[in-house]
């Protein structure tokens, strides 16, 4: 049974432990990872103070070279002692699928100088999925975009298809915006887009630079072959412009769509759903949508203007009828597939 083990998760439920029993356990599991011939997926979540010692394991035998999936959960020490791992090595020739939560340092100040840059250099262009979450709001991620946009380098991922980032928008692009809009243009042939920038923080204190950079994007980066996007939009003029612009773009190849964080006005609500009715060609089939008030015209909006949705996900706040307002506090979900 150990043998045909093709996905495993190694959680340190106590990140800061040091007892000795638990190194015995750590070393146990370390020498089973060069037994598992059929390995090919691997979660580490916070092992803060081992993941040097797995990284030295991993990549000295050939698991590294079979995994297609790897997920690294902690906190950003744990990120800053693998780099050494990974300079002038690609250790990992075969990975598909890569997702990176990083957590606040002890030390948050300590950790600004924090780079990414070595360990995803060491990833073969075979990459496919590319997932960030920074909790951080010490670590800036600019450079780490500027790094991989510039002009005089090959694209890094050039089979990249599925980008997600979750981070706080300030935080993590202080020293530059566009940086992250550069690295999308740079990977534009995207299927899958999940862009949350809303981490945490009020949205009042993000919405209208916000709305400004998804405006930018929208100018820059065409997208042509998106097939779903998972945005969180700005609240304003511009951001929703912004989104309207990118839905009638993105309809012709567009087959699912997730707007979340805000509560909608059936007047925007209409606009995003009438969005799609521009082009000819009409490939969503599965939408997702918080609405202020939903009501039977609304969803005769979505049968017209939407024949072929399959899946249809809305939360709201009221349920508007001919003779009553229901009003479900704090949400009401409806989902239809």
């Amino acid at each position: 049974m150990v043998k045909r083990t093709k996905a495993l998760t190694i959680n340190i439920l106590y990140p800061d432990s040091t007892d000795d029993t638990f190194d015995i356990v750590l070393t146990a599991v370390l020498r089973s990872l060069p037994l598992l011939p059929n390995l090919t997926s691997l979660d580490i979540n916070y092992a803060t103070f081992h993941i040097a010692t797995f990284f030295r394991t991993i990549t000295s035998c050939p698991l590294a070279r079979r995994l297609q999936q790897l997920s690294l959960m902690g906190r950003l020490e744990m990120f800053a002692s693998i780099q050494e791992y990974c300079t002038h090595k690609t250790p990992f020739e075969n990975l598909t699928k890569l997702s990176l939560e990083l957590h606040p340092a002890i030390d948050e100040e300590s950790s600004t100088s924090l780079t990414l840059e070595p360990f995803l250099r060491s990833v073969a262009p075979t990459l496919q999925s590319l997932q960030i979450t920074n909790r951080s709001f010490a670590l800036d991620l600019s450079p780490l975009f500027s790094s991989f946009s510039q002009h005089d380098f090959p694209v890094l991922f050039p089979n990249l298809k599925s980008l997600s980032l979750y981070f706080h928008f300030h935080t993590s692009l202080r020293a530059s915006r566009q940086s992250l809009r550069d690295f999308l243009l740079s990977n534009n042939n995207l299927h899958h887009l999940h862009l949350d920038m809303a981490l945490l923080l009020s949205p009042r204190e993000n919405e209208e630079p916000l709305g400004a950079w998804l405006t930018d994007l929208v100018n820059n980066v065409p997208f042509p072959s998106l097939q779903s996007l998972d945005i969180y939009p700005s609240n304003t003029q511009a951001g929703r412009s912004a989104i309207m612009t990118l839905i009638k773009r993105a309809a012709p190849t567009l087959s699912s769509l997730k707007i979340s964080g805000h509560c909608w006005p059936r007047h925007i609500a209409d606009q995003m759903v009438n969005a799609f009715t521009e082009r000819e060609v009409q490939q969503l089939k599965s939408l997702s949508l918080n609405i202020a008030e939903l009501s039977v015209s609304f969803l005769d909006l979505l049968a017209r203007n939407l024949p072929q949705l399959e899946k249809l996900s809305l939360w709201t706040l009221r349920v508007v009828g001919s003779r009553k307002v229901c009003s479900f506090p704090p949400f009401f979900s409806l989902s239809l597939v």
